[in-house]
């Protein structure tokens, strides 16, 4: 997680600068949005394997407390671990995975985050932008030309 946080500052450098070069341009072309399309999709990659993670991590909190010693240097860590282990981070993290893809898209309750689940993540998630932008965006285009 650690190593994805240049990742998202450098993200959002890049989108602050496409947003001020097109206060001068007025017009989107498919160069810049395509470029904007692989950051939305890599931020979303991103998200998605840090809350993976962060999940199955949550799971792990009890099996480390039974190893941390209750006293002395122990207590401040017990402490803390207990301050991360509650009902709401739990549903903080299960309800970003339920919503971050549309169901009639695709599931992504069984995936984890490897690679290969990332890469199949980032493929549902190009497809939901697909069948957003065919079920939102095109009826409006068509219903503005009449």
């Amino acid at each position: 997680m650690q190593d994805n946080q240049p990742k998202f500052e450098q993200m959002f450098k890049e989108i602050y600068a496409i947003a001020e070069s097109q206060e001068v341009k007025k017009v989107l072309i498919g160069e810049t949005f395509d470029r904007l399309h692989e950051i939305f999709i890599e931020w979303h990659a991103l998200l998605y394997k840090e809350q993976r993670m962060q999940l199955l991590n949550f799971y792990d909190i009890p099996l480390i407390q039974q190893q941390v010693d209750k006293s002395g240097k122990g207590k401040k860590l017990n402490k803390t671990l207990e301050n991360m282990h509650t009902k709401k981070r739990r549903e903080s993290f299960n309800h970003f995975l339920e919503g971050v893809i549309h169901k009639e898209v695709g599931d992504i309750s069984n995936l984890s985050y490897s690679p290969e689940d990332v890469n199949t993540f980032r493929q549902l998630k190009i497809k939901e932008g697909y069948q957003r932008f065919e079920t939102n965006l095109v009826p409006f285009i068509r219903n503005k030309r009449r």
